[in-house]
């Protein structure tokens, strides 16, 4: 039997351990959308909106034929009752796993969604498309098309609002799986934009609403193309690095990309050095092909003050976690008008990247993605 009626008994029972609705007839689901007491208007770059409208409504049906659906295999329905238990606990505020078809209908401004861009080289055919043959559980993950002579951001984004804001003195965490193909592994993305730029995918934003290029910003990016996430905030201008000893923040001289070897046991992690061709020492780099769980814990001290903390782990698929960032003096800086951050968005932005370069057409994927206002669980082995 094939895997139909595990992607629609996820569908259910995901939705039903959320306290959704289910309703009666031929085995409608009906989906409401978590509440937000602020909506996004995030940018990426200088004046560049995610903005394009079009309808969606706030409830989505969908119907499933109880005559197609097949039962899950042991894998799937264990993989389905992880996400639903990490869904369930207390804190959570998002939980999206990307699995139903209506979830990919573009969405309306400032709504949380999807907004593809029209200059995808298959447009009418968004280049963010759902992907049915892979995901980390369920019946489907969220795929990114990234063709050659394409310019910064040819794909679109997922824009996801909160229904709070973190401000000064708050804490919140965001998990989400990420799998890329060996083309955006291997590629030098940097050779699409000029010199020196560092033109490279960005892999995720949590920001205020008011824009992803700002002080209130966390960005994961690949920096340099070498595949080894790394995290900046203000447009870039500061980063999430340390000195060799993995502690005192620093952004200049010998400094750490990433800095995991401090955390005890079994959680300890990487010590990357930044170099200026590639990085040396124990470096978390994605595997093309690999499906991982990105886990991030943002604490917001005092806006302008050294008391603000990035924590990040990485896992492969069915391993434990180990931590490759912890910056834990770091300076936030409050935009004018932002209580704090209240979004985030999911993207391949490249700064700088030219659309009259050729390149390989490369993919990535997205699932699995929960933010919380308490400790997420991890998928697999102890909870960091």
């Amino acid at each position: 039997m094939s895997g139909n009626i595990a992607r629609g008994l996820k569908e259910l029972s995901v939705l039903a351990s959320l306290g959704l609705a289910i309703c009666g007839g031929v085995v409608f689901l009906c989906r409401r959308e978590i509440p937000t007491q602020t909506l996004g208007f995030g940018q990426l770059g200088s004046g560049q909106t995610l903005a394009e409208s079009n309808p969606k409504g706030t409830v989505e049906n969908q119907a499933i034929s109880s005559a197609t659906l097949d039962a899950p295999s042991d894998q799937e329905r264990l993989a389905l009752q992880n996400f639903e238990s990490r869904c369930a606990q207390p804190g959570v505020i998002v939980c999206q796993g990307f699995d139903l078809p209506s979830v990919f209908t573009q969405a309306t401004w400032p709504g949380t969604g999807f907004y593809y861009k029209k200059d995808c080289p298959t447009w009418p055919t968004p280049c963010v498309q759902r992907d049915t043959t892979t995901s980390f559980s369920g019946a489907s993950s969220a795929r990114w098309d990234i063709y050659g002579n394409t310019g910064e951001n040819s794909e679109g984004n997922w824009l996801q609002n909160f229904p709070r804001i973190f401000g000064s003195n708050s804490t919140f965490y965001v998990q989400y799986a990420f799998r890329a193909d060996s083309n955006w592994v291997n590629f030098d993305w940097t050779s699409t934009g000029e010199p020196g730029k560092n033109t490279a995918p960005k892999l995720s934003i949590f920001h205020n609403h008011a824009g992803t290029c700002a002080g209130e910003e966390i960005t994961i990016h690949d920096h340099n193309a070498w595949a080894t996430p790394t995290a900046y905030s203000d447009c870039g201008e500061d980063q999430f690095t340390t000195a060799l000893d993995g502690k005192t923040y620093a952004s200049r001289g010998d400094i750490l990309l990433q800095q995991g070897f401090t955390e005890p046991a079994p959680f300890t992690g990487e010590k990357c050095q930044w170099a200026m061709d590639t990085p040396t020492g124990k470096c978390f780099k994605i595997a093309p092909n690999t499906w991982y769980t990105l886990y991030f814990k943002v604490h917001v001290g005092n806006w302008g003050q050294a008391n603000s903390s990035l924590e990040a782990w990485f896992a492969p698929r069915g391993q434990g976690m180990k931590k490759f960032i912890s910056v834990l003096s770091y300076t936030l800086r409050q935009d004018k008008g932002a209580d704090g951050f209240d979004s985030l968005t999911l993207t391949q932005f490249m700064t700088g990247k030219r659309a009259s370069v050729a390149h390989p057409s490369a993919h990535v994927w997205y699932d699995e993605l929960i933010v919380s206002g308490q400790p997420i669980p991890a998928p697999a082995g102890p909870n960091p």
